[in-house]
């Protein structure tokens, strides 16, 4: 069995026209660091939709 606590959030970026790719990994739950959430946070507000 898998505890939560141990998977890891991925995820996947692209700038618009697609030639910058990456990744974010973030810990699950208590142990999410509050800047990556923060950068999370602020990719969603410039995402496509």
């Amino acid at each position: 069995m898998n505890d939560p606590d141990d998977q890891p959030i991925v995820h996947a970026t692209s700038s618009t026209d697609g030639h910058i790719r990456g990744i974010l990994v973030n810990a699950y739950g208590p142990a999410a660091a509050a800047l990556t959430q923060e950068l999370v946070r602020k990719l969603a507000t410039h995402a496509r939709g």
